[in-house]
C-alpha cells in the first residue's frame, strides 16, 4: 500500500520540485520580469487596480477599453498582500509558480484521469512525461513565457484545468467539480483579456462533449448528465464572470465597430500564416527559432533535427493508444489544433479563410498559432508521452537491454524539454540574446513619482522626449523596452506615447517637439485640431491640464525616433512659462505656468470645487451662479460622458479643444453636477452578480465539505 501511495505522489511532487526550481533560476536576481507586448502591471498593485477596475482607463487622457477589465480578480487578491508590504518582485515569482503549477498538475491528473486508466503498468510514466512536456515545450518557450503577455500567462493554467474539471464532473457524476471549474475560471480570469482564450478554452470542453455523448450514445442516463453538467458550468461561468462579460454584451458592438474590419482581421490572417507552416506548426517552433533571437546555434543541423524528434516520437504512440477510450477525444483535439494554427497555409489554409468569412467569433483567432497553439500542446502531450516510452523501448531491445529504456527515455526528455528550450532554463525566453525582459526599475523614478504626489491640485504629467509611436527603451542598468508604462509607475495621469485615441493633441505636440521620423506619415496623426493649435507650448499644455513636465535621459532615444534630450531641455528652456523646477538623478521636472483656475474640471465663468468618486464618477459643487456657466472636463470626449444634476442629464454637451468635453450648464445659485462615465455602470452591476454568486457558491462550498466530513466519521 505504501508503495502504491509513493508511486501516486512521486509525480506531482517531482512536477512541484521541478516549477520550483525553474522560478528559482528566473528570479534569483531580485528582478521584475516586464516588456515585450506587456507593460509594467507587476509594478505597483495598487495602481494598477485604480487603472484595471474601469472602462474608462486612463492613459494619456482616457478612453474607454474594456480589455482590462478580466484583470480585477487577480488584483483584487494581490493588491492587498501588496499593500502589507511584500515586494512586487516575490509576489510576481508567486503569481509565477502558482500558474506554472495549476497548468502542469492540472495536465498530469488530465492524463492520469484519461488514458492512465488505458495503458499499461510499463507506461504508468505517461501523465509525469506528458506534463513535463506541457511545461517544457518550443511553444512555451516563445508564445506563453517569450511572448511576455499576461494572459497567455495565465491561459497556459486557465486551459487544461478548466477541461480536467470539466471532465471529472462528467465521468464522476459529481456536479460540485462544476463548481470548481468556473471557480478557476474566475480566479484566472485575467487569462480573458484576449477573448481568443474564451474561445481556446470552451472549444476543448465542446470537444470532449460530443466525444463523450458519441461514445455513450446508447446511454441516456450519462448523455444527459453531461449535458446538465455542461449547461451547468455554462451558467456558472457566466454569473462568476459577469463583471467582465456583462459589459462586454452590453458595450462590446459599440467599442469594437471601429476596430478591425472582417477583411483587415483576413489580411493579418494571411500575412501571419507563412510564419507557421505545417513543417514548423507539428514541431511547435515559431521565427524565434530560426531568426537568430536564440542565437544562430537553433539554425544548426542538431537542433532542427532535435525538434523533427517530436512528430517522429508522436508517431510511435499510436499503435499503444489505438485501444484507449480517449484517444478520439485526443486526435480530434490535435487535428482541429493543427487546422488552426497553420492558418492559411497548405492544405487547409482556404477552408479556415472560408470560415473566418462566415463565423465573425473566429476572428479573435486573426493570429491563429499564438492564440489556439496552446490547445495544439495539450493535445500533443500524451501522443508525445506514450510516444516517447514506446520509441524509448524499440531503441533498447536493439541493444538487446531494456534496462537501456529509462536511459533512453531521460536522454530525449533531456533533448527536448531542456537542450531545445535551453532559453527556459537560462531565463531569457523573452528577448533571447537580443533583448532584455528582466528589469529593475531605478529608486529615482519612485522618488520623483512620490514628489510630483505631494503637489498641489489635479493635474497631468507629459514626458519626454516625445515618442512617435508607443514602444520604449529604458537605458536602466536592467533596461526596459516594451510599451512605454508611465501611467503604471506615476500616480498621476500621464502623457507618453502616441496611440489612436489621443492622435489629435498628440499631433501637436509633434509638431512642437517633433521626432526624428516623419510623424506626418504616422497611422496615429491627425489634422484635426484646429481647436487646439496655440502659439504657445505652455497654451497648449493648459488645455491639457498638464502642470509638470518630466524629462527623461535614460531612454534610447536613437533607436525609438525620438528626439535627443539634450536638444528637447533646450527648447524647454526657450519657452515662456516652463521652468525647471527639480531633478531626481536622471529625470529633470520642469513646472508650467498655466492658469490657476484651470484643473481636471473647471469653469471660467467662477470657481468650482469638485471630488473624484473614482476614475468614472465626478462631483462639482457650484456655488452662486448668476446664468450660464460653461462647465470643461479635461478627458477624452465621449457620449457616455454625462453630466446630470439632481438626476436630470444636462443634453448641451460638445468637444472642445479638439478632443476635450464641455457642457454649457443655465442654471443659477448652488447646486451640484454628477459627471459620470454611464458605461461604467455596468461593471459595477456585474460585479454585484459575481460576487452574489461567489458568496452563494462559498455557501454551497461549505455545506459539501461539512456533508462529507460527516460521511467520513
Amino acid at each position: 500500500m505504501k508503495i502504491t501511495y509513493l508511486r501516486r505522489i512521486i509525480g506531482p511532487v517531482g512536477i512541484i520540485l521541478l516549477c520550483f526550481i525553474i522560478i528559482l533560476l528566473w528570479f534569483k536576481k531580485g528582478l521584475l520580469f516586464s516588456g515585450a507586448e506587456d507593460e509594467l502591471f507587476f509594478y505597483n498593485y495598487t495602481r494598477s487596480l485604480e487603472l484595471f477596475s474601469h472602462i474608462w482607463y486612463q492613459a494619456g487622457i482616457g478612453y474607454p477599453t474594456l480589455s482590462y477589465l478580466p484583470r480585477i480578480t487577480y488584483f483584487l487578491v494581490f493588491e492587498s498582500l501588496y499593500r502589507l508590504g511584500i515586494s512586487n518582485v516575490l509576489m510576481e515569482a508567486i503569481t509565477f509558480l502558482i500558474l506554472m503549477l495549476t497548468g502542469t498538475l492540472s495536465v498530469f491528473f488530465l492524463l492520469r484521469e484519461t488514458i492512465g486508466n488505458d495503458i499499461k503498468d510499463d507506461k504508468k510514466l505517461v501523465p509525469f512525461l506528458g506534463s513535463i512536456f506541457y511545461l517544457l515545450n518550443p511553444f512555451s518557450t516563445t508564445q506563453i513565457w517569450g511572448r511576455g503577455l499576461t494572459y497567455q500567462i495565465f491561459a497556459f493554467a486557465l486551459v487544461p484545468v478548466f477541461l480536467l474539471f470539466f471532465i471529472l464532473s462528467i465521468q464522476r457524476k459529481n456536479l460540485f467539480f462544476c463548481v470548481i471549474t468556473a471557480l478557476f475560471s474566475v480566479f484566472l480570469s485575467t487569462s480573458y483579456t484576449s477573448p481568443a482564450v474564451v474561445l481556446t478554452s470552451w472549444v476543448n470542453i465542446a470537444i470532449y462533449l460530443i466525444f463523450y455523448l458519441f461514445s455513450n450514445k446508447n446511454n441516456y442516463k450519462k448523455n444527459l448528465f453531461a449535458l446538465f453538467s455542461f449547461l451547468c458550468l455554462f451558467t456558472l461561468w457566466m454569473l462568476l464572470n459577469s463583471f467582465w462579460i456583462y459589459p462586454l454584451i452590453k458595450h462590446g458592438s459599440e467599442m469594437l465597430s471601429a476596430n478591425l474590419t472582417v477583411r483587415d482581421n483576413i489580411d493579418i490572417l494571411k500575412a501571419l500564416s507563412p510564419q507557421q507552416s505545417l513543417d514548423k506548426v507539428i514541431r511547435l517552433i515559431h521565427r524565434e527559432y530560426y531568426d537568430g533571437t536564440y542565437g544562430e546555434t537553433y539554425n544548426s543541423f542538431i537542433f532542427v533535427i532535435i525538434s523533427w524528434l517530436l512528430p517522429i516520437i508522436v508517431l510511435f504512440s499510436i499503435p499503444a493508444l489505438k485501444k484507449t477510450y480517449h484517444l478520439l477525444f485526443f486526435v480530434t483535439l490535435f487535428v482541429v489544433s493543427v487546422f488552426v494554427c497553420i492558418g492559411t497555409n497548405f492544405p487547409t489554409g482556404w477552408l479556415l479563410i472560408w470560415l473566418f468569412e462566415r463565423v465573425p467569433l473566429l476572428q479573435v483567432l486573426r493570429n491563429p498559432y499564438e492564440k489556439f497553439g496552446i490547445n495544439l500542446v495539450l493535445a500533443y502531450s500524451p501522443f508525445f508521452a506514450v510516444g516517447l516510452i514506446v520509441f524509448s523501448e524499440k531503441l533498447a531491445r536493439l541493444y538487446k537491454s531494456q534496462k537501456l529504456k529509462y536511459f533512453f527515455v531521460s536522454l530525449f526528455t533531456f533533448l527536448i524539454c531542456g537542450i531545445l528550450v535551453w532559453p527556459i532554463w537560462k531565463g531569457n525566453f523573452a528577448g533571447g540574446i537580443r533583448g532584455n525582459f528582466w528589469i529593475e526599475i531605478p529608486k529615482y523614478y519612485n522618488d520623483a513619482n512620490i514628489w510630483l504626489n505631494k503637489q498641489d491640485r489635479d493635474f497631468n504629467i507629459l514626458h519626454l522626449p516625445l515618442l512617435p509611436e508607443d514602444g520604449v527603451t529604458y537605458t536602466w542598468e536592467h533596461p526596459y523596452e516594451g510599451i512605454e508604462p508611465s501611467e503604471f509607475i506615476f500616480d498621476k495621469g500621464s502623457i507618453a506615447r502616441n496611440f489612436g485615441v489621443n492622435k489629435n493633441y498628440y499631433s501637436v505636440l509633434l509638431n512642437k517637439l517633433g521626432a526624428n521620423v516623419n510623424y506626418k506619415g504616422l497611422p496615429y496623426w491627425s489634422n484635426n485640431f484646429e481647436d487646439f493649435n496655440e502659439d504657445k507650448l505652455y497654451e497648449e499644455l493648459a488645455k491639457l491640464n498638464i502642470r509638470f513636465i518630466v524629462l527623461h535621459f535614460d531612454t534610447d532615444y536613437k533607436k525609438r525616433r525620438s528626439v535627443n534630450p539634450e536638444e528637447t531641455k533646450k527648447y524647454l528652456e526657450s519657452q515662456d512659462n516652463i521652468k525647471k523646477i527639480n531633478e531626481f538623478e536622471k529625470l529633470e521636472i520642469y513646472k508650467v505656468e498655466i492658469p490657476s483656475n484651470i484643473d481636471l474640471i473647471y469653469s471660467p465663468n467662477l470657481k468650482i470645487d469638485y471630488k473624484k468618486v473614482d476614475t468614472s464618477n465626478y462631483l462639482v459643487d457650484v456655488k452662486n451662479a448668476n446664468g450660464e456657466i460653461d462647465l470643461y472636463f479635461l478627458q477624452h470626449f465621449h457620449p457616455s460622458w454625462e453630466a446630470s444634476i439632481n438626476g436630470e442629464k444636462m443634453e448641451n454637451h460638445i468637444e472642445v479643444f479638439s478632443y476635450a468635453n464641455l457642457w454649457k450648464i443655465n442654471k443659477q445659485g448652488d447646486y451640484q453636477i454628477a459627471i459620470k462615465f454611464v458605461q461604467q455602470e455596468s461593471v459595477n452591476l456585474g460585479t454585484k452578480v459575481t460576487f452574489l454568486t461567489l458568496g452563494v457558491l462559498m455557501i454551497i462550498i461549505l455545506f459539501y465539505l461539512v456533508k462529507m466530513r460527516k460521511i467520513f466519521l
